[in-house]
């Protein structure tokens, strides 16, 4: 063994297959050429590459190819499957040719759907994940065998109300049974086996596995996918099972110790709560197992970048945030994207943004474009980088209108005039709300671990300035001010009861706007909690006023002379900023009191077009 493989050329449709000779004591294997057309029996892996040092060999005939440390050790645990040649895309692709790259990304949807199985490999036993994987096999199982997955999301979203639907009844039965047996066992030693281990499950969430961007293609078209982890497996759906059975074990203890029924509490710190990417990947598999639909590359991108207010699903190389989704959307073909890696990542973003501007009127991309790198173009995500929550929405389903039923046009014609005509430019068409006069002082906070009671009692101060201090006309009745100055700090919205997820603001949380206002103690129930909640802006706000007398809340960048539009097809105001030169820089979306659900469409107020760089 004294070089490196060189790889041969590929043909149309054709894959190589890593064929295990020995794992003992050193790896050994050998190189299949198949064609897809017609594929022997193999298997897919599936599994995070990790730090990309090499760290160990296997010896290709006279040759050899590196290997990172978890991919050495998931070879010599391959146990009962290293007799079936396996595809693994670090080494059956030849990492260095970006042609062969980009051809065969494109072939992964077919390598995985054709793969018998496709192996997932979450790593080596650590943070008591056999105990963990254990629970899965006992819960996961009956509560799958219950029929959970098969309620709608609607009604899980209710929970515990499901309504009177006789499936929905019966595995809401059989779940209480499930969950009192937990609740009865926390803390009894000899119980132990009927405990849900929290803390373990916790952990196996957070590998490193489920952070990966090419997971989500790959487990959503494994055709009979293996969870392993250590020398313990399991079903992937036996896991997604437990996770919502983990889940509504958390509503429903609240809900129980409320009522009086259970006399502790569990504690739920940052070590008990479960990752949110790993319910999105589950679900994306499931939805495509049941109905063979996949969802369209915006939703997919929401839910990979935008929902957690986090860093979202990695790679190593960025162009790979695009490409390693494409696969598992729907609506790759229509919006023309092709993998080519040799395009740059920033033209790679700019092509996506475009398309889903252009070609399908996605206008609420550019919600994701807040503070953004600071070159241009400002109206396309920097997917690269950490994408700022958007407020506006919640599971993906926007809670405002502010365009109503107006749209981008997209005749063939109208569309091909949304093209630049200079690279990094792009016109749309919408109506200007109006020019922004005064803008207060910015205001962050982290609803959930240090609320800023202080800046708060600024924000409440300023938008009342703006509100009742003004002595211009104001296009707000009295009754509307009132109005505007409780719903505006929390952009009109506030936490389900029951589901956790936010909702247009009811008038049950207004008291809470008063008693931050004054600063005057107030119980911590569940209204305080959502209206914090609410106002939990980490990528930081400022209360804004137009020349109008509107009032709202900008993004912390905002500046007086800085312009609110609302564009067609999108679901909130933007603000822009005059560029010299002409044209506008996007700043970011915008929450303005009254303009939400499509008021401005109903005013006459003249369409323009607006050119964004």
């Amino acid at each position: 063994m004294t070089n490196k493989h060189r790889y041969t050329k590929l043909g149309d449709g054709q894959i190589r297959l890593l064929r295990i000779v020995a794992t003992e004591p050193n790896i050994h294997a050998e190189f299949d050429v198949v064609s897809l057309n017609d594929p022997p029996t193999y298997n897919a892996l599936s599994y995070a590459w990790g730090d990309p040092t090499p760290f160990d060999r296997a010896q290709i005939k006279d040759h050899y190819v590196e290997t990172g440390r978890n991919l050495a050790i998931f070879l010599r645990h391959m146990g009962r499957h290293a007799h079936t040649p396996i595809w693994i895309d670090a080494v059956c692709i030849n990492q260095e040719d970006d042609d062969e790259k980009s051809r065969q990304v494109r072939l992964m949807t077919a390598i995985y759907q054709n793969a018998a199985h496709v192996l997932v490999w979450l790593g080596p036993s650590a943070d008591d994940s056999d105990r963990a994987m254990d629970a899965i096999a006992r819960y996961g199982a009956a509560v799958f065998d219950a029929g959970l997955l098969h309620v709608p999301r609607e009604v899980l979203m209710r929970w515990p109300d499901v309504g009177d639907d006789p499936a929905h009844v019966k595995c809401k039965t059989r779940l209480v049974e499930l969950l009192t047996t937990v609740v009865e066992a926390e803390g009894d030693e000899a119980r132990e086996a009927e405990q849900f281990p929290r803390t373990a499950f916790a952990a196996l969430t957070h590998r490193p596995y489920y952070n990966r961007v090419w997971v989500k293609q790959e487990l959503t078209h494994a055709r009979d996918p293996v969870m392993l982890c250590g020398g313990r497996s399991t079903r992937v759906e036996h896991f997604h099972a437990s996770l919502l059975f983990y889940g509504m074990l958390q509503v429903w203890e609240g809900l129980e110790w409320r009522a009086g029924r259970l006399a502790r509490l569990p504690v739920t710190d940052d070590a008990t709560l479960p990752s949110t990417t790993i319910g999105h990947l589950f679900a994306a598999r499931w939805n495509y197992t049941q109905s063979q639909t996949l969802f369209g590359l915006h939703d997919i991108l929401h839910t990979a970048y935008s929902w957690s207010n986090g860093p979202g699903l990695g790679c190593a190389d960025p162009r790979d945030k695009i490409y390693g989704l494409l696969g598992c959307a729907s609506d790759g073909a229509e919006l023309g994207m092709v993998v080519d890696y040799s395009r740059s990542a920033d033209a790679v973003f700019e092509d996506t943004a475009r398309a889903l501007i252009s070609r399908k009127g996605i206008v609420d991309v550019l919600r994701w474009c807040r503070a953004r790198r600071g070159r241009p173009p400002s109206w396309v995500p920097d997917w690269n980088h950490s994408v700022a929550f958007s407020r506006s929405d919640d599971v993906g389903i926007p809670l405002f209108r502010a365009s109503g039923s107006r749209t981008q046009p997209l005749t063939a014609a109208a569309a091909a005039k949304t093209e630049a005509s200079t690279p990094g430019m792009i016109r749309l068409r919408g109506c200007r709300v109006g020019t922004i006069i005064a803008a207060g002082s910015p205001f962050t906070s982290h609803a959930h671990k240090s609320f800023s009671y202080a800046g708060a009692k600024t924000l409440f101060a300023e938008l009342e300035g703006y509100v009742f201090r003004r002595k211009e006309p104001s296009v707000y009745s009295h009754a509307d001010k009132i109005e505007a100055l409780w719903r505006t700090p929390v952009c009109d919205r506030e936490i389900h009861p029951t589901s956790g997820y936010y909702m247009r603001a009811t008038r049950r949380t207004r008291p809470q706007s008063k008693a931050l206002r004054f600063g005057f103690a107030h119980e911590e129930d569940h209204g305080a909690f959502s209206y914090k909640s609410a106002m939990d802006y980490r990528a930081g706000v400022r209360p804004i006023l137009s020349v109008e007398g509107r009032i709202g809340l900008g993004p912390a960048e905002t500046r007086e002379g800085d312009i609110v539009v609302v564009i067609f097809g999108g679901s909130v105001p933007f603000v822009l900023r005059p560029r010299e030169g002409g044209g506008y820089h996007l700043v970011g979306e915008a929450f303005v009191h009254g303009v939400m659900d499509g008021e401005m469409m109903e005013c006459g107020f003249p369409d323009a077009g607006f050119e964004l760089w």
